[in-house]
């Protein structure tokens, strides 16, 4: 805790107790011995009552040295208030948990308010899809800010959130509060809030099929239902099971029947739209391409098809580059299924005319031939393609232009989307967790906070006062006999 007094080797003060042994020990060796039978016990009582009514210096002394030199073996530290604080919680939906009568989250608000209290100037960040900071503000704005958040993100950038704090309280040190593992950082504390509480989530939610997953330690039997249609699912402890539906819908809602410690991955949603290009080339073929597949033409779309070769590249948009400088037509050797949009690319032995590696960036071979040369290339959403005359027959073309739309038929967005914080379906979106990493429930892992305090031991001071008192009690010993 800040500005407090703790204790490095707290272990070392169970051996407290040993200064009732220290002083039985010393009272039986003074009190008095009366060797005449007869007056024995009434002698031996009226001494042993004076003997507690006296103030005996030396026990004093001996006591008070035991005890200071208790306290030099536990190590004791006074703590120096946090000074300056950026203050990061984790608003991921795995704090939302509950154990027993309360949450990760309410634990996390708990653990921040002293720190909240201690701290000269705090900012306060919370973590989640994007970094939300607050501040600079003294300890009562803060805890007001504090109070007003909610967890339920379906993931949180703590280093992010970190880098957004400093940016408004440069300099300042970081207190992370979280389930998971803090970001590697020096100076840094970190306060661990997670319990072993078990937990089954829907993970994933398709057109005809579910993925569940079960947390906890032992199996669990459950029952999903959808669309009118129950399935009872046997799952293994820390197992995935998929559940498959019998309709292929492009509206659905998934609901498991349990009581756990996380509701917000009980319910699903998918939903599934027709996909629209910002088509910008003269190529006949690739225009009945997308015919084929149902994808519709807007001049706003985030998917656009435009003569290569590549640029840097828009982050807002996906785009399917046409090429217009083809080299050697070359036999298709092989296939990367590993790289997006390879699934189901059958391509070995076709002819593809050779395309020039991007000078601008990471372009990495979908289908290259014998050598390693690129024939289609890709990079993160965009792909490098020849144009539809090259293989027009090759039904290969409208396989590739399907992965390359599937991502954005799935009219899908995670918990935090627009600070929606419950699953639902808004504006034609569908809204779900969907977060193995956050259903399966981070565990508890070592918390530490010294690097957030300067310290300053007592050690020295307590070893020190011991041999004194020591000293003192030797010498009134001595004129005591």
């Amino acid at each position: 805790m800040p500005g407090r007094l703790t204790f490095a080797q707290p272990a070392a003060l169970t051996l407290l107790p040993l200064a009732l042994v220290i002083y039985w020990l010393y009272r039986i060796r003074r009190l008095p011995q009366e060797k005449r039978a007869a007056l024995w016990l009434i002698e031996s009582g009226k001494a042993t009552a004076a003997a507690l009514r006296r103030l005996d210096i030396r026990l004093a002394l001996l006591l008070l040295s035991f005890l200071f030199m208790v306290l030099a073996l536990s190590r004791p530290l006074l703590l120096s208030r946090p000074g300056e604080l950026v203050l990061v919680i984790d608003a991921s939906a795995s704090m939302a948990a509950q154990s027993g009568s309360s949450s990760r989250w309410r634990k996390a608000v708990g653990a921040a308010a002293p720190w909240i209290e201690a701290a000269d100037r705090i900012v306060l960040v919370r973590a989640g899809l994007r970094a939300a900071a607050f501040g600079p503000y003294k300890s009562e704005k803060a805890a007001k800010i504090l109070d007003s958040l909610r967890p339920g993100d379906a993931r949180a950038d703590l280093a992010a959130a970190a880098r957004a704090g400093l940016r408004l309280l440069p300099g300042a040190r970081v207190l992370y509060i979280s389930d998971a593992a803090a970001p590697a950082c020096s100076g840094c504390g970190y306060i661990n809030v997670a319990d072993d509480a078990a937990n089954v989530g829907i993970t994933r939610l398709g057109a005809d099929f579910a993925v569940v997953y079960n947390s906890g330690r032992k199996r669990k039997t459950i029952k999903l239902t959808s669309e009118g249609e129950g399935i009872k699912l046997l799952i293994p402890a820390h197992r995935f099971a998929v559940a498959r539906f019998k309709a292929r819908l492009p509206r659905r809602a998934a609901r498991l029947q349990v009581d756990d410690a996380l509701p917000l991955d009980n319910i699903a949603y998918y939903l599934k739209g027709k996909v629209r290009v910002r088509n910008m080339v003269n190529d006949a073929y690739l225009a009945r391409a997308l015919a084929a597949l149902d994808v519709g033409e807007s001049g706003n779309a985030r998917l656009r098809v435009v003569y290569g070769p590549p640029g840097k590249g828009d982050a807002a948009l996906a785009s399917y580059y046409v090429a217009r400088r083809l080299g050697e037509v070359k036999t298709v050797y092989a296939v990367n299924e590993s790289l997006p949009y390879g699934r189901g690319l059958s391509l070995i032995g076709a002819k593809l005319p050779l395309l020039e590696r991007p000078s601008e960036g990471r372009w990495l071979p979908l289908v290259s031939d014998r050598t390693g040369n690129g024939l289609i290339w890709v990079r993160g959403r965009d792909v490098y393609a020849p144009p539809g005359h090259s293989w027009q027959d090759n039904p290969a073309m409208l396989v590739l232009l399907y992965n390359w739309l599937q991502p954005f038929r799935e009219r899908l967005r995670p918990l935090g989307w627009q600070g929606r914080l419950e699953p639902g379906f808004f504006g034609g979106i569908a809204v779900s967790l969907n977060s193995a990493a956050e259903t399966k429930l981070p565990r508890p892992r070592p918390s530490s906070t010294r690097a957030l305090q300067d310290s300053r031991s007592l050690s020295p001071l307590a070893a020190l006062l011991a041999a004194a008192l020591l000293v003192l009690a030797g010498k009134a010993g001595k004129r005591s006999s």
